[in-house]
């Protein structure tokens, strides 16, 4: 499997991280009424998406087919993201800052969630429900339409997403 670059790896997580942070600010910067500051920032965040695409389309060079990208995403959700979750619970829990203690451990449930549905697919391929619903607040995913709150945030089942066959 070839190797990513992984100078390129943190330009395009730069990239798309500093678009997100322009985005808030500039909604933040709107509120306090900052109109000229919040287009700067809104350009900035358009700028920076522009950077992530572009990053993103050289990494996409680099990488394999879909199915073996999955199997590599499943293997670093469980070996590399739920230990650093993890790590970060005891953590927080050590400093005794409980609120993102919990944080981390909702995060933890997405992770082992994501993965149930990946092996899902890896099981039975294409015989997935045509839509999975994703909690726009933690990233919950189900496939499996809510009628109550998320069983992970408690956010309200409006706050689901639902990602229809393409």
């Amino acid at each position: 499997m070839p190797t990513l670059n992984p100078k390129l790896v943190y330009l395009y997580a730069a990239a798309m991280v500093a678009a997100v942070r322009n985005r808030l600010h500039s909604q933040k910067a709107l509120r306090e009424g900052k109109t000229g500051l919040s287009r700067l920032l809104k350009a900035l965040e358009s700028s920076e998406s522009a950077h992530g695409r572009r990053f993103l389309m050289y990494l996409r060079g680099k990488t394999t087919d879909s199915e073996t990208f999955l199997e590599d995403y499943l293997v670093s959700k469980q070996t590399d993201i739920g230990p650093a979750y993890a790590e970060m619970i005891q953590f927080y829990e050590q400093a005794g800052i409980k609120g993102k203690a919990g944080n981390f451990q909702q995060f933890k449930k997405v992770a082992a969630a994501q993965a149930s549905l990946i092996k899902r697919y890896q099981d039975h391929k294409e015989d997935l429900p045509a839509e999975i619903y994703v909690c726009q607040i933690c990233g919950f995913v189900t496939t499996v339409q809510p009628t109550a709150n998320c069983p992970v945030c408690h956010a309200v089942k409006e706050k689901f997403s639902r990602v229809g066959t393409p």
